[in-house]
């Protein structure tokens, strides 16, 4: 049949409406996607500035005096390895070298060709800068190093300000505190140097702004701050405390200060980390998200590329997939729920700390709402095992203090560590690892000295939570602490490796 002209075709009228319908549409989502600005309506600096401020003192803010003395100390330092013996810059070396150099020589001696220089040569290398780092912190670096240990102050606040422009993750994830470290180490090693001299009034010095340096790290309520106050701390309680007075360096009267020292200037807990990490999280979404709550998802995509904000390697076009993703409400929500678990979890005694699995659940949630946090998963990751390392390193540290000054004091060891309470402890030290809870650190007097001179050992049961009877884990003191190392403890009077 022919058909007429004027003919009504459902079928074909139908399909041209949808397309036009789809092609209005998509001309309107590609102008939303290429015009899509962040629906900015919360200043999450100010509450993180808030949250820094809320666990100091009402005193003086000393942050940019603090951030002057540290950026001088690095910037002398730099100068002075910019004159270091040949072989320097070739190993990498550091402060570490003048209170760690068996470390470095022990690398050199296992390797035929170190970093490209013969064992000799490396060998020479390290004991020149160690002498140049040496020369240099009894001079003008001792000096620089002053400057930031007088600030050390009890009733001094320091706060780090946030910037009321842009987005504070790029602030949190590009953060640089190397000169902190720098300090750090400068610190470990005029402690060391002390050591040598016995000038214990130096040596406590340095113990103490060690301290206060991790503590004020700590104050600024983000990971990063944290896992560095952590690491600095550690590295004090390593070089300064723990080798020293395993090696019967330190006299009972200065072990005593050290032991007070250590009550003085606490890390602040890692739940007042979490609640930052929540206000940036949140200051990210607002900046990641548009006034329709969609996501932005070229600007999620410059961020993890590292680009600047100024940089148009992403094509905004890319926001068109928006309709794909999470809006601003839900990816609030996962955050909101993640952070609200993770400080519940985490202010748990650490073995009842994840026991139900949910941490892994929750933080998949957070991830899936946004490209852009699951990158965060490592940095997470670390800051749970920082805060075990942690907490075990103090509980160590202070009975090793407690169990050397008795020896002293005594003239043997304590036959039990009950035995240390009241006079040197407040309380039996308890392994938070072990179960059940409250059961104490293991300790073992031995028959005879073993192979590397212990009389005892110390341990924690690890994150295996058996005991292994004091297996020490073969690279490093704090694998125990770690997945994948089952079958060995944390032993807190570990052996050094040997340099052979």
């Amino acid at each position: 049949m022919r058909a007429h002209p004027g003919r009504f075709r459902p079928i074909l009228t139908t399909v041209i409406v949808v397309l036009l319908l789809l092609a209005g549409w998509l001309v309107v989502e590609a102008y939303f996607a290429l015009t899509a600005r962040p629906n900015v309506d919360t200043d999450y600096g100010a509450q993180l500035e808030a949250l820094a401020a809320s666990v100091q003192p009402d005193g003086p803010d000393r942050w940019w005096a603090y951030e002057e003395a540290v950026e001088s100390f690095r910037t002398e330092l730099k100068a002075a390895e910019s004159a270091m013996p040949t072989g320097w810059a070739e190993l990498s070396l550091d402060l570490s070298v003048v209170y760690d150099a068996e470390f470095w020589s022990r690398n050199a001696i296992r390797s035929e060709s170190y970093r490209g220089m013969q064992t000799e040569d490396a060998l020479a290398a390290i004991e020149a800068a160690r002498d140049s780092y040496i020369a240099w912190l009894r001079g003008e670096g001792g000096r620089a190093l002053g400057r930031v240990m007088a600030l050390r102050s009890s009733d001094a606040r320091f706060v780090s300000p946030w910037p009321r422009e842009g987005m504070l993750i790029e602030q949190a994830l590009f953060m640089d505190l190397g000169a902190a470290r720098e300090v750090a180490r400068g610190l470990g090693a005029a402690g060391v140097l002390a050591i040598d001299s016995a000038d214990w009034a130096a040596y406590l010095e340095t113990v103490e702004s060690s301290l206060w340096l991790s503590s004020a790290i700590s104050y600024q309520p983000t990971l990063i701050h944290h896992l560095v106050a952590t690491a600095i701390r550690s590295l004090m309680l390593e070089h300064l405390v723990r080798r020293p007075l395993m090696d019967g360096l330190l006299p009972a009267d200065v072990l005593a200060e050290v032991h007070a020292c250590l009550g003085r200037w606490p890390i602040v807990g890692p739940a007042h980390a979490l609640h930052g990490e929540r206000l940036w999280v949140m200051d990210a979404i607002q900046h990641t998200h548009d006034t329709r709550g969609r996501a932005i998802v070229a600007e999620q995509q410059r961020i993890l590329r590292g680009l600047s904000p100024d940089d148009q390697g992403v094509p905004r076009i890319l926001n068109m997939i928006s309709v794909f993703v999470p809006r601003r409400v839900e990816a609030e929500r996962a955050a909101e729920g993640y952070f609200d678990l993770a400080i519940q979890d985490i202010e748990r005694p650490a073995s009842e700390q994840w026991r139900a699995g949910s941490r892994s659940e929750a933080f998949e949630t957070f991830a899936d709402s946004s490209s852009l946090f699951g990158a965060l998963l490592p940095a997470f990751g670390s800051f749970y095992m920082s805060v075990r390392q942690h907490e075990l390193d103090s509980i160590g540290v202070r009975t090793l203090i407690a169990m050397e000054r008795c020896r002293l004091e005594t003239g043997s060891l304590p036959a039990t560590l009950d035995d240390l309470v009241p006079t040197y402890l407040d309380a039996v030290p308890i392994d938070p690892l072990a179960d059940p809870d409250g059961t104490p650190l293991r300790y073992v007097v031995l028959d005879e000295p073993d192979a590397v001179d212990r009389r005892y050992l110390l341990y924690s049961v690890g994150l295996d939570r058996t005991d292994d009877g004091g297996v020490q884990a073969q690279d490093v003191r704090f694998a125990a602490l770690r997945p994948g190392n089952e079958g060995t403890d944390f032993v807190i009077n570990a052996s050094e490796p040997s340099a052979e």
